[in-house]
């Protein structure tokens, strides 16, 4: 991602908070077609703008991010329309997409990438998660002036030579009231891989 590129996100998702204010999730879809029936999509850096009800920014964020999807072509609105029709799991595409989270005081992006775009997303240096190797789950909190947050682990820094974690983010489920998330976690313990169902309070 260069730091003075264009932006040309498309919105995936809009979400009405309190005070009739709202928030539209955008991000960059490059749909590559390889072969008649057969395409790629890159998903890049996601922006999150929050709107009051005249139309006037209050706040935007932005969260580089450059996702290689294979062999599925991603459209707009596709995060709105899985909310509805559930997650496709195919060629491990489920764990390239972000979530966004508010509890109406707090808001977040949570995404799987590569562990060294912890930093380098700060330079404007974003490497393509393509290989599910070396990647991690993060969370970016959107707070302060910064239009670029800083990321941080999800399930805490991993120990070397300790297999990363990886959550899937499409498939969850908020308790506002409680300040509860609950997802499914991929991780390696005691010597065997699964996929575990987890509470966390952000």
């Amino acid at each position: 991602m260069r730091k003075k590129s264009k932006y040309n996100g498309v919105p995936q998702n809009v979400l009405i908070n309190s005070e009739r204010n709202y928030t539209i999730v955008f991000e960059e879809l490059d749909v590559v077609k390889v072969k008649d029936s057969v395409s790629h999509t890159l998903i890049r850096n996601t922006a999150v703008v929050t709107y009051n009800p005249e139309g006037e920014i209050l706040s935007s964020y932005l969260v580089p991010v450059e996702h290689y999807a294979a062999g599925i072509s991603i459209t707009p609105f596709y995060q709105s329309q899985r909310e509805l029709t559930g997650q496709l799991f195919y060629n491990g595409c489920q764990y390239k997409t972000s979530a966004y989270l508010s509890d109406w005081h707090n808001s977040f992006v949570l995404l799987n990438d590569k562990k060294s775009n912890i930093t380098e997303a700060l330079k404007g240096n974003i490497s393509s998660y393509k290989e599910m190797v070396d990647d991690d789950s993060f969370f970016s909190l959107l707070t302060g002036n910064e239009v670029v947050p800083a990321r941080q682990y999800i399930f805490g820094q991993p120990k070397a030579g300790v297999e990363q974690n990886r959550a899937l983010f499409t498939v969850y489920d908020y308790d506002m009231a409680n300040n509860l998330l609950v997802l499914l976690k991929q991780g390696k313990e005691s010597g065997r891989s699964g996929v575990r169902l987890v509470w966390l309070q952000p």
